[in-house]
């Protein structure tokens, strides 16, 4: 299987909630998407070779990972000590809002789309499986295994 996706690491996608995903979503995530541009993309399509889940054997795996990219959770950092040694507090506050929360959902259901539209599928899904259904439980998976991925450079607004 690594043959039809290795290339796959160095491909990225940006795109908005396709409407039957987008329709699930709240009016008040609706507003607040509207705050961003129209052509803002809200997911960004990430396919690996590879998983974060532990994997019991050799097999080859792929996950298509969903980053959203129209967040409206807020973290902050704070300066603890006149001491320029010590680390500051950085709480990043993911998912703290519900627009993430579904966003990220919704995302996730968009990954298993994509997962299950192509041809290379071989096997079941592996991780978190078929059993995570609901959106709860779809959103305790995320909240679990969330892995960041940023470019951070400062904390100015």
């Amino acid at each position: 299987m690594w043959a039809y996706i290795a290339h796959c690491s160095f491909i990225k996608g940006w795109e908005k909630l396709p409407q039957s995903l987008r329709s699930q979503l709240s009016s008040s995530t609706l507003s607040d998407l509207s705050q961003f541009p129209s052509d803002w993309p809200e997911l960004e399509l990430l396919p690996l070779a590879a998983t974060t889940a532990t994997v019991p054997d050799t097999d080859n795996y792929a996950s298509v990972s969903i980053a959203v990219l129209t967040t409206t959770s807020r973290g902050n950092v704070t300066i603890n000590s006149t001491d320029t040694n010590d680390n500051p507090l950085v709480s990043p506050n993911w998912l703290l809002t519900i627009t993430d929360q579904e966003l990220a959902v919704q995302g996730f259901k968009r990954a298993r789309q994509i997962a299950n539209a192509t041809g290379i599928t071989i096997g079941p899904e592996f991780s978190p499986g078929p059993e995570t259904q609901t959106d709860a439980q779809i959103l305790e998976y995320i909240k679990q295994n969330l892995v960041p991925i940023h470019h951070a450079s400062a904390t100015c607004k």
